[in-house]
């Protein structure tokens, strides 16, 4: 990776050899063959691995992990940064799911829903499971309540990016007044509830860009852009670069 990135999703790596990230600007190493669980809203750049190394990534998106109803606890640590090692040996994100998941994910249908409920079996197992070799920071009762809230305000605002509610709308949600709500979403995740919308809604563009053929401009209306030019702007403040050379660079390379 040339660059750190964030994105809207719960990431999962695993390799064969050992990783090199850089998560928060702090140096973070994977094993070979242990899996590394965070939340990808935080900056974060591979900057090192093996030769020959084969590395398996796999994405949930937020607002799917919270519709699993997981222990408050787990996500509440998982939303405010925490790291999660799987030791390697642990079958919980084994090299055969992996790749199993890979192809039935692929073929769509009755294969791909049955890999996303073993997906889900098997996050349920680790947020259960006695707690795995952790990086971050420690949380309380009341933090966790707090980070719940805020999940709860993120899985709102990810859901109804692309019409652009008012932050009141989106405290509302969660039944708080608008500046607690404010406080409480920059406290838990480091970014304020409009950051947090604009990145939604560039995230959603970059999967239409890549997955479609709609013109720039539809993009941009579809995910709540009345202005093209304000879009433009935005998407190259959060991905770095133009819609069009983004979509050329994934296709091309894809």
């Amino acid at each position: 990776m040339d660059r750190a990135h964030t994105h809207d999703d719960v990431e999962l790596n695993r390799a064969t050899g050992a990783l090199e990230y850089v998560i928060r600007g702090e140096r973070v190493i994977v094993p070979a063959g242990a899996v590394l669980l965070f939340w990808a809203s935080q900056p974060h750049q591979l900057v090192g691995f093996e030769p020959d190394a084969r590395v398996e990534w796999l994405t949930v998106p937020l607002r799917t992990l919270l519709s699993w109803q997981l222990p408050s606890g787990f996500v509440g640590r998982l939303l405010q940064g925490e790291l999660t090692l799987v030791n390697p040996g642990a079958d919980t994100f084994d090299a055969a799911a992996l790749a199993r998941w890979h192809d039935e994910l692929a073929g769509g249908g009755f294969a791909a829903e049955t890999a996303r409920k073993d997906i889900e079996v098997r996050f349920r197992r680790l947020a259960s499971a006695p707690a795995p070799q952790r990086a971050g920071v420690g949380t309380s009762a009341d933090s966790n309540h707090s980070a719940a809230v805020a999940a709860r305000m993120a899985a709102f605002a990810a859901e109804n990016a692309h019409r652009n509610p008012r932050v009141t709308e989106v405290a509302a949600a969660v039944h708080l007044h608008p500046q607690y709500a404010m406080t409480l979403f920059k406290r838990v995740f480091g970014v304020s509830i409009g950051g947090y919308l604009t990145t939604c809604r560039i995230h959603e563009a970059q999967r239409l860009l890549v997955t479609t053929a709609d013109p720039v401009a539809l993009v941009a209306e579809k995910v709540g852009y009345a202005s093209l030019s304000q879009f433009y702007d935005r998407f190259r403040r959060v991905t770095g670069t133009s819609p069009a050379v983004y979509r050329r660079g994934r296709v091309e390379n894809g």
